[in-house]
């Protein structure tokens, strides 16, 4: 963005170097830093008469051009330091930066942008910068959001108010922050504010790239009270006393950062009526034609743009109610088609226990069946083999008797004979009655 500045209008941030150089004692020290091409401090010493001037800038691809910007252009003898500046355990890393704006690089964690800057060689503390290039009577910082940790690194010095400051304040939460800890330190605290182009610009274009863009920076401990001269107020530039945070908040809220084209150069009057047409998305090229009627306020749309999106998202919540209550009834009906599916494989699996149990009873009681008639027919063997050797034993039996019989018959004939030699008679029916007795 600077660079389309230098370019269309040959300066940059002039009204800024004039409410500077106004507060600036004679012979003053100045240290730069976040020079990007030196349009400030070259702009202070052209203004002023400066005894040093100390650039720095932590861009690598960017300090080149500064160093031979400054060798062409620095009325005195300038310095020119390549690094970082932060706190104490600050280390260097890389930073990103807009592609359409190379000032804009920043160093700090949260650091955005299309383009990756490299990261400087190393990083300096302010008092690291005062032991080798100062002291200094004024410090300039521009460094994207870095001001608070390099100044709360070297807050012992710069507290007691012998420095003057001059920082960058955004529309951002850290600007806020910044102004606590300068109010902190007791210290004299102003806003300043000033629209990016300058009307007597040096090429005398009358066009601004961006109608009514400010830019902003707080001064801190001015060796005298900051005024703003006829130039600067005949620009529209504004200066406030910053003794609390709302007022830096009123400051940064009264302060334009846009506006149209067509306002450029009107008068206050015709900015509040060309904003109010513009409010109401009048086209002038409409004006007063055939059924031509103002239009609505931006705000009346905006309500009742509100009050349908407000029914929308009603809509959107009802809908939502209902997909949820959807979601409950279909996860119910799916925890409960869960539970009969694992009912199911409970029952199948004690079904397939009771078909193996069935199976290996069966398969039991089959071999207790083959056991049972094995047994049987070895019983009916057994039953027949007794049977044969009873009828054997029968047999055998009565022959046996009817040998023991016949030998009795034969012995007893024997003693019969035998008898006879003594009692014949008598003794032969004695052994044929025993005989008798015995054979029954």
């Amino acid at each position: 963005m600077i660079g389309r500045f230098l370019e269309r209008y040959g300066e940059w941030g002039w009204h800024e170097v004039v409410f500077v150089a106004s507060i600036l004692p004679e012979s003053a020290r100045v240290l730069d830093i976040g020079a990007f091409v030196g349009t400030f401090g070259l702009g202070l010493a052209l203004r002023k008469p400066l005894a040093s001037l100390c650039f720095v800038e932590a861009n690598p691809a960017i300090v080149p051009m500064l160093a031979e910007n400054v060798r062409r252009n620095a009325p005195i003898l300038g310095t020119v330091v390549g690094a970082m500046v932060g706190g104490e355990a600050a280390e260097p890393k890389s930073g990103r930066a807009d592609a359409e704006n190379h000032g804009s690089a920043s160093f700090t964690d949260d650091a955005h942008g299309a383009v990756e800057v490299e990261a400087p060689q190393r990083v300096l503390t302010l008092a690291g910068l005062r032991a080798e290039h100062g002291p200094f009577d004024l410090i300039k910082l521009d460094v994207e959001g870095m001001e608070a940790e390099i100044l709360q690194a070297d807050a012992e010095f710069l507290a007691r108010g012998g420095t003057t400051l001059w920082l960058e304040c955004n529309q951002d939460r850290r600007s806020l922050d910044l102004a606590a800890l300068l109010l902190s330190w007791g210290l004299d605290l102003h806003y300043f504010a000033f629209p990016s182009y300058n009307r007597d610009n040096m090429r005398g274009d009358p066009s601004p790239i961006f109608p009514f863009a400010y830019e902003a920076g707080l001064l801190v401990a001015p060796r005298s009270p900051p005024v703003l001269d006829a130039e600067l107020r005949e620009q529209g530039c504004i200066l406030r006393r910053i003794c609390s945070l709302d007022d830096l908040k009123q400051a940064l809220w009264r302060t334009p950062r846009w506006g149209m084209p067509d306002w450029a150069g009107a008068a206050p009057g015709e900015i509040v009526a060309l904003a109010g047409h513009k409010l109401c998305d009048d086209q002038f090229d409409a004006f007063l034609q055939p059924g031509w009627k103002p239009g609505e306020l931006l705000w009346s749309r905006l309500e009742r743009t509100e009050q349908g999106l407000q029914s929308a998202k009603a809509l959107a919540i009802g809908r939502l109610a209902e997909i949820e209550d959807e979601r409950s009834r279909r996860s119910q009906a799916e925890a409960l088609a869960a539970g009969h599916l694992k009912e199911l494989e409970v029952e199948r699996d004690l079904r397939r226990k009771a078909e193996a149990a069935l199976a290996e009873a069966s398969a039991l009681a089959l071999d207790r069946l083959a056991q049972i008639g094995q047994e049987r027919a070895r019983v009916d063997a057994e039953a027949r083999a007794r049977e044969a050797v009873e009828r054997q034993a029968v047999r055998i039996g009565w022959g046996t008797r009817l040998r023991q019989r016949a030998r009795r018959i034969a012995a007893a004939y024997r003693r019969l004979i035998r008898g006879k030699r003594s009692n014949p008679q008598k003794q032969m029916r004695r052994q044929i009655a025993r005989a008798k007795t015995r054979g029954k």
